[in-house]
């Protein structure tokens, strides 16, 4: 029995390691690069840029005419920024770039695009940013 609840114990420790987060990959400045929700890249030796998700998608379907393109808010974080995330938009009418210390973080794209009657499900959604020097 006690062999039977080492074995299990050993188990529950080896599936705890295999969940923890995925490590980010490496990134050039101003290389654009893309990520699906809770990817990280690491920018250089000093920022960790996470796509945090999708908060709204309010952007016109690609199958439908709309008089307005509509705007979807992408949230990423970026440390070592003290805020906890950062709010990037599509529209051009709303901010598509965040200043993050001595770095620029700027919206690239973000697919897919909606198409009418079916929204992206969140984990289906992917962003692809740049990091640039200010």
């Amino acid at each position: 029995m006690n062999d039977a609840f080492s074995s299990l114990a050993a188990l529950v420790l080896l599936a705890s390691c295999g969940t923890s987060p995925a490590a980010s990959r490496p990134v050039g400045l101003g290389e654009p690069f893309t990520l699906a929700p809770g990817e990280a890249a690491q920018v250089g030796t000093g920022l960790l840029v996470t796509f945090q998700g999708v908060d709204a998608d309010s952007r016109c379907p690609v199958d439908v005419t709309c008089v307005w393109e509509g705007d979807a808010v992408v949230l990423v974080s970026a440390r070592p920024d003290a805020a906890p995330r950062r709010e990037l938009h599509t529209s051009g009418r709303y901010a598509s770039e965040v200043e993050v210390g001595d770095y620029k973080v700027r919206l690239v794209g973000l697919a897919p695009a909606p198409r009418q009657g079916a929204s992206p499900a969140p984990g289906d959604y992917r962003v692809t940013l740049v990091v640039r020097r200010r």
